[in-house]
């Protein structure tokens, strides 16, 4: 079965189609693979949600992707939207006490005092800090996956969130 040179044209050397011409013509591979689907940027800020403990200006990201469409449109972005403001306020209300509990043993005279301050600080620096960068790099990949992220407590804050929002 030959077709005609106008639907596939040929390159200047030999017999193969030429590439720029067919751009737009219809694949004909053997096998049809699914498109992707959509959202993988939505995707992708709520697993950078997971990180707003982070800093001042990331704080605020989770409960600004509440406010875009596509999050709202689906119920598993505003969840781990919701989930990621709980991980975010737990960390940070963690990070905040071990910071006023290591001013408050500063301020009070002696070597034990003073130890304490230190390991209070050290705490909050290495212990918390790492491993809530490791458990949001956890939960940013399982978002990024499309799995559920399943924080024992702050889940279930934020299922009932995301059920008050949806009751609306």
């Amino acid at each position: 079965m030959t077709q005609s040179p106008t639907s596939h044209p040929v390159a200047a050397g030999g017999n193969r189609p030429d590439p720029e011409a067919s751009a737009g013509q219809e694949c004909r591979a053997l096998a049809r693979v699914p498109a992707r689907p959509s959202g993988g940027g939505a995707k992708l800020l709520a697993a950078v949600a997971y990180f707003a403990w982070l800093g001042y200006l990331t704080a605020p990201l989770p409960l600004l992707l509440l406010n875009l469409r596509a999050f709202r449109r689906r119920p598993q972005l505003a969840y781990h939207a919701w989930n990621a403001t709980a991980w975010s306020l737990f960390i940070a209300t963690v990070r905040g006490l071990l910071a006023l509990a290591g001013a408050w043993s500063g301020t009070c005279a002696g070597e034990q005092a003073e130890a304490l301050c230190s390991a209070l600080g050290l705490v909050n620096l290495v212990l918390v800090g790492s491993f809530a960068l490791l458990l949001s790099t956890w939960y940013a990949l399982r978002t990024l996956l499309g799995r559920p992220v399943e924080i024992p407590v702050l889940s279930r804050w934020a299922r009932s969130r995301l059920e008050a929002g949806e009751s609306r």
